[in-house]
């Protein structure tokens, strides 16, 4: 499914849009980006910021869902390093 997010979209909102997708269907989200995982987190204390984030609130609203951070780097030092510090995370919304 095709969605277009717009001229000036971040990474970040690409990602943050695709776990708004997958939780249509499914509860457990599993990703790498602390960004994300940190912006979907402060929805549960501020209001949401764009549309995007709109969405994501309703997602959370309709019942519990579970995003998970896990590490997402081979072979670059400097991710792997930062990686290894933060173990794996797991939060239910």
């Amino acid at each position: 499914m095709a969605q277009y997010v717009g001229m000036m979209a971040t990474i970040a909102d690409a990602e943050a849009l695709g776990v708004s997708l997958v939780w249509g269907t499914c509860d457990t989200v599993a990703l790498d980006s602390q960004g994300v995982i940190q912006r979907i987190h402060g929805l549960k204390l501020r209001a949401p910021r764009s549309w995007i984030e709109e969405r994501l609130a309703g997602r959370m609203a309709e019942r519990p869902r579970v995003l998970m951070w896990v590490k997402g780097h081979d072979r670059v030092e400097g991710n792997e390093a930062a990686d290894s510090e933060r173990g794996s995370i797991e939060e239910t919304y």
